[in-house]
């Protein structure tokens, strides 16, 4: 197979999901029982699978750089012209390291040597522009202006959050603080008199917290108004987005480890202790994991889910019960969640590893039973006399939110090994 031919990429990516509707519809026959060698043609497939996406996603950048190389290489070429010391043979290596670069292999330094001669950002595909705030700074947008035609913008990524898409979300127009009225009565019963005996009267458990709304701020970018009326798109717009990601990531971390007072609690801490502590700081047993689950009532059933991150399910995706069967199952199905012991998981890249530490890097319990607050709409202000003098303006973005969980029964945490 060409590594880089998407179509036949897809079509081995469909005879992997076969490969792996096929075991389970055979663990299915046998009361979902998996031998051993199911186990590692399992592991295996899920290993070619992987490799599989990735030699897709660079067949997708190869195909995107195909349909725009020749553009490239004739800028290039009418750059030689221009660029002192600089030859078709530049223009040549170029290509070749721009080409190397967009697959994510190594650029080799002669191909580095020519792009600098010419100007060219290898990763980008285009020719740094000279002209716009601190002479092509990359922090500052100095790769936003291009000379050449624009081969595009691409945002690299990386996972964040997930609590927001299992919690209960509201949202409220203003930020006052909210009242929660929390009532247990969970351990009063009903008791047996005899006729015209005196009842006893018991009195209810009500008590009170509140949610707020803690303002997160992005912090003042500023921006050339050079580069606002010189790049080939909205770079305000895309500033926006930007500083508004910038909000939800720091959200993201304060929903599961906030410390409260000037921020939000985290779920870590509002949630309730299991008391299961791992044996281990670099794994988790089955036993362990059925302790869990049996450390929540019955009354929160219907609901419950795992919360963790994905190095601990990496761990978690090689463990097998004491029918040596999978724990951690993907499900076969587009839009459904893994499941953990048949319970949906949610990664969250925020929760702790599971390590030496006394930390708490998983999660369990009915999720629906936390309340995210958003108080009014992100807000993203443009500053326009802050910067004058350096013909440039500000934008800066924020958002208020909080968090809370009434009913620490509802979520339970587990603690790693304490190692010390």
């Amino acid at each position: 197979m060409n590594q880089f031919d998407l179509k036949q990429i897809q079509e081995e990516l469909g005879s992997i999901h076969e490969q792996k509707k096929t075991i389970v519809e055979v663990s299915e026959r046998s009361a979902g029982i998996l031998s051993k060698e199911q186990i590692a043609q399992w592991d295996n497939l899920d290993a070619i699978e992987m490799d599989l996406k990735e030699k897709a996603e660079s067949a997708k950048r190869i195909a995107s750089f195909k349909n725009n190389h020749e553009e490239v290489k004739e800028v290039l070429q009418r750059s030689v012209r221009t660029e002192t010391g600089a030859s078709y043979y530049d223009v040549n290596q170029v290509v070749r390291g721009h080409l190397l670069a967009r697959i994510g292999d190594e650029v080799p330094e002669e191909c580095k040597r020519s792009a600098q001669k010419l100007n060219f950002n290898l990763n980008t595909g285009t020719v740094v522009c000279q002209r716009d705030q601190t002479i092509g700074s990359a922090g500052t947008g100095g790769n936003l202006v291009p000379v050449a035609p624009f081969g595009g913008l691409y945002e690299k990524m990386k996972a964040f959050g997930g609590l927001e898409t299992i919690c209960d979300v509201i949202h409220t127009a203003t930020g006052n603080t909210i009242p929660w009225a929390v009532e247990d009565d969970t351990t009063n019963l009903g008791a047996i008199r005899a006729e015209l005996a005196t009842t006893a009267n018991t009195a209810m458990a009500w008590t009170k917290t509140t949610l707020g709304a803690y303002r997160i701020s992005s912090g003042c970018y500023k921006i050339s108004k050079e580069l606002v009326t010189d790049s080939q798109f909205d770079v305000q717009a895309r500033v926006s987005y930007n500083l508004a990601k910038r909000l939800h990531r720091k959200a993201a971390a304060l929903y599961v480890s906030g410390a409260g007072s000037t921020e939000p609690t985290g779920l870590l801490s509002q949630a309730g202790n299991s008391s299961v502590q791992l044996a281990s700081d670099t794994t988790i047993s089955f036993s362990e994991l059925c302790d869990i689950v049996g450390s929540i009532d019955p009354a929160y059933y219907g609901q419950l889910r795992w919360v963790f991150n994905h190095t601990t399910r990496k761990i978690l995706s090689k463990l097998v019960d004491d029918n040596n069967r999978p724990m951690y199952l993907e499900s076969m199905r587009d839009g459904m969640p893994p499941t953990l012991l048949g319970y949906p998981v949610t990664i969250v890249q925020e929760m702790p590893n599971i390590s030496g530490d006394e930390v708490k890097p998983i999660l369990f319990g009915d999720f629906s039973q936390a309340t995210i607050r958003m108080a009014g709409p992100v807000e993203t202000q443009v500053i326009n006399e802050l910067y004058v003098l350096e013909y440039a303006i500000g934008m800066v973005s924020s958002m208020r939110t909080d968090i809370i969980l009434p009913d620490s029964n509802a979520v339970k945490y587990v603690t790693s090994k304490n190692a010390a």
